[in-house]
């Protein structure tokens, strides 16, 4: 499920460059207006009949937590043209903090549920090994290959972060047993997120 989730909309800002900045959010924006279409067939396609989903409860699902916030920004850029420069800094100042802030937010909410409604008992020393290298592979490994074929720096950040949120809230309604890899991907992100700040950092130190 995390794998098919539409690229996460904080990749940009692990970017030094404006032109890669659009082209990433371009990719954002196709993978999350393209979701709803790919998700429902590919979940068919593998699962036909253990698992039943509302083609319209996905839409909207998508929309109100990808969507909409792309949309609040282009709104935002609209109407504070003249002082988003300085609103941008000031918010830029906080952004690691919140980031980490919701990760921690969202990893508490997820780790409550899934205890309440799986049987942890149940997962072996080797389900735990299986999840953790799933998620840092979907993170590193990705970028990783992304990197050794010399992908384009936009294409290999957005790839390699999904939007982790909407596949939590996803798994969270419609399939609870899909929390626990959710929250090894969540732990995942935050090593990733930490990875890729450290490397722009060092960027624009060589910059200047």
């Amino acid at each position: 499920m995390t794998a098919l989730a539409p690229f996460a909309i904080v990749a940009p800002q692990f970017l030094n460059s404006n032109t890669d900045k659009q082209l990433a959010l371009k990719h954002i924006l196709t993978s999350t207006f393209l979701f709803p279409i790919y998700f429902t067939f590919m979940i068919f396609l593998f699962f036909p009949k253990n698992v039943q989903f509302n083609i319209v409860s996905i839409i909207l699902d998508s929309f109100i937590l990808t969507a909409l916030p792309i949309f609040l920004i282009l709104i935002f850029n609209h109407f504070f043209a003249r002082q988003k420069i300085k609103i941008q800094k000031k918010i830029n100042q906080f952004l690691p903090i919140l980031n980490m802030l919701i990760l921690g937010t969202l990893s508490f909410i997820f780790i409550g549920s899934s205890f309440l409604k799986n049987d942890i008992s149940n997962f072996t020393l080797l389900d735990w090994i299986a999840v953790v290298c799933l998620a840092f592979f979907q993170d590193f490994g990705v970028y990783a290959i992304s990197k050794f074929f010399n992908f384009e720096a936009a294409y290999r950040t957005t790839i390699s972060m999904k939007n982790v949120a909407f596949v939590g809230t996803f798994a969270l309604i419609f399939y609870p047993k899909a929390l626990l890899p959710t929250i090894a991907i969540l732990v995942a992100h935050a090593v990733l997120f930490l990875y890729f700040s450290f490397n722009q950092r060092e960027k624009s130190h060589l910059i200047n």
